[in-house]
């Protein structure tokens, strides 16, 4: 990195200096002046006397002046004379001296006046009054949750942005941005006071699977994963599950503006050069998913309303016969034409017959390719995730949240075949919880949502995320985007729409790129510096030289020195951050995570300083973060039903059981399209009552077997639960019956008292049980000091509480002590306890 050639000397023109300086001169004049005119005065005086008498005494002077040191020689003798020759040699000093100290003041003063640039990094100082400081080690700190900015040279602490902001994190492959940031982003959520809910984009799985095995995480959050690696072993997500939830609420506007993103995430391809063929396409998804809609609603099946549903319907009555026609078409056509089906699917009605079949098509290649697979139709089959709780979880006792999540969209790498479906995901996820926010009295969600979107330019591009980015902060939604190049930011989301996504992060970090433009663009966004330039002239072997100063410009780093940052350097650039933690106002400078850089017998020496530490240096090596188990032994499946021990029971899915039934579909299509004066009319109408009247049936009996399923399980369940009460509790009146015996034997030892039987123990758990026990205890501890045993316990049996009675009436002392004891055990048994056989 450049040496900046240091200004030492300017302080030679420190006002300060040049005043000490002034004063200097006029000390030293003033001391040299009067000694030199009290000297000539003396010399004048002996003169004087030496004329006068006639003689000259050649001791004269000196006996004046004196053996020794005469310091009276330095008291000034003010006189008129003496005043006008001091003033005279005063300003002719000043006259001399302030020439000279005007020279000093220019020809050392620093040039450096930040004519050609005044950027620079932030000072440690400055870190220290900006950001909030707090442990590496597994700790909870106080206040929200942040990101790491830089390390604390201790090594023990980090600096942390807390605030609302969205980031983006620049780094090529194998630079580290995953145990740099992600991981210590992840970990500082979890030991957050006020943690945020975090969604997590999760290449190959690593950081879910690390993260369950970490305790802290799995007690204080919900840990989900959405497994796109093996869909099966997998959280539940149906991208219709959010139609379904504003049909169910009446708000059947809201539900077809769903229906058209679902299907603009499905079906649009940036690539299609003519827009009709998109148009078309997602005006017939549109349409058949409402028809879904419709078929759900009426026979109060939501569980019809799924992709399996939709390609089923695709597959089975799009196909054309040998006139260009097709089921589904004329199902469409036969709708009035005001209904919301027939205007959804208006593009595709107007288009012409060839036109049609490729729209189709379109339809059903993109859903089969999708959906076909046994795994994919297994995770799309149910929803096991709440977006708006996410945002506004349950309230739980005092008026505190409920847990927050932790959601890990896990995906592959370079495997793309559910990228649209992932896309989908986080479009409804977004789009749900901004309108539970504009439905809400503040506006702004009650738990802060971070989406860690790692390799974020690596999945198909999420509809209106520029709009997000810059709005969507008010409401609580902010983005850490993760990527290796802005060249896959333009790729993925054109020119200028990838422009205002990355312009939409507050805060950036660099840590390296293997492309120059990054390079060059990072150097530039850092601003330019004014440094002092020297320059040395003259002969090659000619000691005496000549050296001129001045202001030249440079880049803060330039994209060289940006492309040679170490391992664990990054530089973050803020734009705003702009108060510090006092509210003061700040200037959002740059700031620079590095290691300490001397020079030691010619070489560099390297010590680690603010420089961030990896993951793996403290997160795995305490075993924070640790999961020894692979991705097939970790069970990501939720909402299962459990059987009779407990094991969760797999679901068995088929397209049978997602799907409208066939005879139900094609008698309600051929009541559709039939005339009331057709033959076959009544009959067709006939045929649709008796299947709607058997579906019903089918559908009460089902209902009674799982619901005599239910019953039965919770009776196996309770009858489970009282014998393993039943043998808990021998087991535990075994226990307390020797140690009670042990406690007595002693005391007896002590006291004289006679050896209590075994039962003893028993009886008195039998006596005192509920509210009454640490009254026993209590009391039982006052009489016999080391019967003071925890394993007291509730046992229903009360046929020995006669027995107690007498023992006490036989056993006990007729001190004082033992009859106040004897009356309270007595009260209790009479009035708490009721005897039964």
């Amino acid at each position: 990195m450049n040496t900046a050639f240091k200004q030492y000397k300017k302080w030679f023109a420190n006002p300060y200096f040049l005043l000490a300086l002034c004063l200097i001169i006029f000390f030293t004049t003033s001391v040299v002046f009067f000694l030199l005119w009290n000297i000539a005065s003396l010399i004048f005086l002996a003169l004087k006397v030496n004329l006068f008498s006639g003689f000259v005494n050649p001791n004269g002077i000196s006996a004046m002046i004196g053996a020794g040191f005469n310091w009276g020689l330095f008291v000034p003798v003010m006189t008129t004379l003496s005043r006008i020759g001091y003033l005279f040699v005063l300003l002719f000093v000043g006259f001399k001296s302030w020439r000279k100290i005007y020279d000093i003041r220019v020809s050392f003063v620093d040039l450096n006046k930040g004519t050609k640039g005044t950027s620079r990094f932030t000072t440690f100082s400055e870190v220290k009054e900006q950001f909030v400081k707090v442990p590496l080690s597994n700790e909870i700190y106080s206040g929200p949750a942040g990101v790491p900015i830089i390390m604390d040279p201790d090594r023990k602490h980090v600096y942390i942005d807390t605030t609302s902001t969205n980031r983006k994190v620049n780094g090529a492959t194998q630079s580290g941005k995953t145990q740099a940031y992600s991981y210590p982003a992840i970990d500082l959520n979890i030991r957050a006071e006020i943690p945020d809910t975090m969604i997590i984009n999760d290449l190959k799985g690593s950081m879910s699977k690390m993260t369950l095995g970490n305790k802290l995480a799995k007690k204080r959050f919900n840990i989900s994963v959405l497994n796109f690696i093996d869909p099966k072993n997998s959280i539940r997500y149906n991208p219709f599950h959010q139609v379904w939830t504003y049909v169910s609420h009446g708000m059947d506007a809201q539900a077809e503006k769903e229906i058209g993103a679902v299907a603009y995430t499905h079906i649009y391809e940036k690539n299609q050069q003519d827009p009709k063929w998109n148009d078309g396409a997602i005006a017939t998804f549109s349409a058949i998913s409402l028809i879904l809609v419709r078929f759900a609603k009426k026979y109060h099946q939501p569980k019809w309303l799924n992709p399996t549903a939709f390609m089923d319907l695709v597959v089975s009555y799009a196909v054309a016969d040998d006139n260009g026609n097709n089921v589904l078409d004329a199902y469409i056509r036969s709708f009035p034409s005001t209904d919301p089906i027939r205007l959804l699917y208006n593009p595709a009605a107007i288009a012409t017959r060839k036109q049609r079949e490729s729209f189709y098509m379109i339809l059903s290649t993109t859903m089969t390719n999708m959906y076909a697979n046994e795994n994919i139709r297994y995770m799309t089959s149910g929803m096991d995730v709440d977006f708006v709780k996410l945002a506004y979880p349950d309230k739980i006792a005092n008026g505190k949240l409920a847990k927050p999540t932790m959601l890990f969209v896990v995906f592959p790498e370079g495997d793309k075949a559910y990228a649209k479906l992932m896309t989908t995901f986080y479009t409804q996820m977004i789009s749900a919880q901004a309108q539970a926010a504009a439905r809400s009295s503040s506006g702004k969600f009650d738990r802060r949502i971070h989406f860690l979107l790692e390799e974020v330019f690596n999945i198909p591009p999420i509809p209106d995320l520029e709009t997000t980015l810059n709005v969507g902060l008010e409401r609580g939604h902010v983005f850490s985007m993760i990527y290796q190049l802005e060249k896959q930011a333009k790729m993925t989301y054109g020119e200028d729409r990838a422009d205002v996504v990355l312009g939409g992060a507050g805060l950036s970090y660099f840590i390296m790129s293997d492309d120059d433009k990054d390079l060059n663009a990072w150097s530039d966004s850092l601003g330019k510096s004014t440094v002092i330039g020297l320059n040395r002239s003259g002969d090659l072997l000619d000691t005496d030289k000549s050296y001129t100063e001045m202001e030249d410009q440079r880049d803060l780093l330039f994209s060289d020195e940006l492309g040679l940052l170490l391992p664990g350097e990054w530089v973050v650039r803020r734009r705003k951050f702009r108060q510090d933690l006092e509210n003061n106002p700040v200037r959002p400078r740059p700031i620079f995570a590095k290691y300490k850089s001397e020079m030691v017998n010619g070489k560099e020496k390297l010590t680690p300083e603010t420089n961030m530490s990896f993951a793996y240096q403290y997160l795995f090596s305490d075993e924070r973060f640790n999961n020894h188990l692979t991705m097939d032994e970790l069970d990501y499946r939720e909402n299962l039903d459990k059987d009779f021990e407990g094991n969760k029971i797999d679901r068995k899915i088929s397209i049978e059981d997602l799907s409208i039934p066939h005879d139900l579909f094609e008698a309600t299509v051929k009541c559709a399209l039939g005339r009331p004066d057709d033959e076959d009319y009544a009959l067709n109408q006939s045929n649709l009552m008796i299947i709607e009247k058997r579906m019903r049936e089918e559908q009460l009996t089902k209902e009674e077997v799982e619901e005599n399923t239910i019953l039965r399980r919770k009776e196996k369940i309770r009858r489970e639960q009282e014998n393993l009460e039943k043998s808990e509790l021998k087991k535990q009146e075994k226990l307390f019956n020797q140690s009670l015996k042990e406690a007595v034997l002693s005391n007896q030892q002590r006291s004289n008292m006679p050896v209590v039987p075994n039962s003893f123990g028993a009886l008195i758990v039998d006596v005192f049980v509920g509210s009454k026990r640490e009254e026993l205890v209590e009391l039982i501890q006052s009489q016999f000091p080391r019967n003071a045993d925890e394993k007291f316990t509730e046992i229903s049996n009360l046929q020995y509480v006669r027995q107690l009675q007498d023992y006490l009436e036989h056993n006990l002392g007729t001190s004082a002590k033992d009859k106040d004891f004897k009356a309270k055990l007595n009260h209790l048994i009479n009035k708490d306890v009721t005897l039964t056989n």
